[in-house]
């Protein structure tokens, strides 16, 4: 017995406990991608050492990568805006990455 599969089925609203809170799939995907971003930052800031472990080093790349960014195309006047713009680029690219 084939089960066929709607296009629609992405979209379908699920309950979430007894609380009246839904999540789709996409939903779903932002809040994973949202926490790995999260960890990501979290797990490479947090540490104390000399030498800093992969996550650190892909953390502080990431943020210099932006911050260079944020500095060549708006300027240094609006230079406070790259942790509002680093982390959505966070955002936008783990949720790629899960794709």
């Amino acid at each position: 017995m084939a089960i066929a599969f709607s296009p629609m089925e992405q979209f379908e609203l699920f309950p979430l406990f007894s609380l009246n809170i839904t999540i789709n799939n996409v939903i779903f995907y932002l809040l994973v991608a949202s926490f790995i971003s999260i960890t990501i930052t979290y797990v490479g800031s947090v540490r104390n050492k000399l030498v800093p472990s992969f996550f650190g080093i892909l953390s502080e790349s990431l943020y210099a990568t932006i911050l260079s960014m944020v500095d060549n195309y708006i300027g240094r006047k609006h230079i406070n805006y790259a942790p509002l713009i680093y982390t959505i680029f966070h955002v936008i690219l783990f949720s790629n990455l899960l794709g």
